[in-house]
């Protein structure tokens, strides 16, 4: 929880930078002009407290980097500036936009339509109550596929029963001959 509410923290911090960055640049000039004024109550003159004080306060631009990473994640930051670059320079070629977001939408499209006969075809059970017991009638393999493309011995039940009824009824003539 805490983890969320410093990402969220970090992610409004930079929705407000402008404000934070004129915060930040006050509260070192803030800083700087402190200790100007102690270097000058200790006899400096004022442009030589000002060097020295800038000397001691160390590199500005360094500790404002400092500070905007602890406000800030670089990670989001840096995120956020990919997505504004991209978006800018998608609205600069139009043209290449509209032909990736054509391609894209075509490859979603053809993938969901094969994928959504495959689902139905091959990974679905069958609508009926138990397809665990269906059987196979005729030669060929569990998966009902036969030795041919044009199989006859692979058929419905009632094709079987007709079947097998004409051949009981032939067996019974050749018997009873």
């Amino acid at each position: 929880m805490e983890f969320i509410r410093e990402m969220l923290r970090r992610y409004f911090t930079l929705r407000r930078r402008d404000q934070f960055e004129n915060d930040l640049a006050d509260e070192i000039q803030l800083h700087l002009d402190l200790r100007e004024q102690q270097l000058a109550e200790r006899g400096l003159t004022p442009s030589e407290a000002r060097r020295v004080a800038r000397l001691r306060f160390g590199n500005t631009t360094r500790l404002k980097e400092k500070s905007r990473m602890a406000w800030t994640s670089e990670i989001l930051s840096n995120f956020l500036q990919d997505v504004t670059y991209g978006a800018r320079s998608l609205l600069h070629t139009r043209v290449l936009t509209a032909v990736a977001i054509l391609s894209l939408a075509l490859g979603i499209g053809a993938n969901t339509a094969i994928f959504s006969l495959l689902d139905a075809v091959l990974l679905r059970s069958l609508p009926v109550r138990d397809p665990g017991q269906l059987v196979l009638l005729g030669t060929g393999t569990e998966d009902g596929i036969g030795s041919s493309i044009a199989d006859s011995e692979l058929y419905s039940y009632p094709l079987f029963r007709s079947n097998n009824e004409t051949k009981f009824s032939r067996m019974s003539r050749q018997f009873s001959a």
